[in-house]
């Protein structure tokens, strides 16, 4: 679940900076400060459940975003300030997931999940080179079916059967669980508010900063 609150700062010699602060209820002070270092007590390993449990995961317009796991109980953290306007977020607006989603956090679990593909399956020309055959599959079964289609280079049953066996397989490997796809995970959504805009960005780039302007030298 995630909160959020203003941080409020004010300027000058004595200013001062108003944000969230985990302030357990000092009954749970009052235990910590009567109990040793020893974590092999139960005592201490009871508090550490008292520990702040916030991930800090941005800042948007002023309001700062924390996530805090489901089951905790959000009485531990204590009182906040009202000023601050500490709340529970329902649900983020797409601006401002997409916002949260450029910040350290999240970059830092994207860089993660980098490295790690990086360590288990390979680097970006070793991944280049498996979408360029995944690519060249998809290419010739797409340009067998038109050509069928519209009747210029009509495929021979084998070939046909050839094919559908193919597709079949991978069908099977996803329903199995052995094949995982994006698209299991995301949204069709994602396509479109995602991939889509980035694709037509480079078109965009590729048509203003390349072509159009060559076309102008005549070339």
């Amino acid at each position: 679940m995630i909160y959020s609150n203003y941080k409020l700062v004010e300027q000058g010699r004595l200013g001062t900076v108003k944000d969230y602060f985990f302030n357990p209820p000092q009954t749970i002070k009052e235990q910590a400060s009567g109990l040793s270092t020893n974590t092999d007590q139960p005592e201490m390993a009871e508090l550490a459940n008292h520990s702040d449990p916030a991930i800090f995961l941005g800042e948007v317009n002023g309001r700062v975003y924390r996530y805090f796991p489901d089951d905790f109980d959000m009485s531990q953290i204590g009182d906040q300030d009202p000023d601050i306007d500490f709340r529970k977020e329902t649900a983020l607006d797409e601006t401002t997931r997409l916002a949260l989603r450029e910040q350290a956090t999240c970059r830092f679990k994207k860089q993660e999940a980098r490295d790690q593909i990086d360590s288990e399956v390979g680097d970006v020309l070793d991944l280049l080179a498996d979408m360029g055959q995944l690519v060249e599959f998809a290419i010739i079964a797409v340009s067998a079916m038109c050509a069928d289609r519209a009747g210029i280079i009509p495929l021979t049953d084998s070939t046909a059967k050839d094919y559908g066996l193919r597709g079949a397989a991978v069908l099977k490997a996803v329903a199995d669980g052995q094949l995982m796809l994006r698209s299991s995970f995301e949204t069709p959504e994602k396509m479109i508010t995602t991939i889509m805009p980035r694709y037509s960005l480079v078109q965009k780039i590729v048509r203003d900063r390349y072509i159009n302007p060559l076309k102008e030298l005549g070339l």
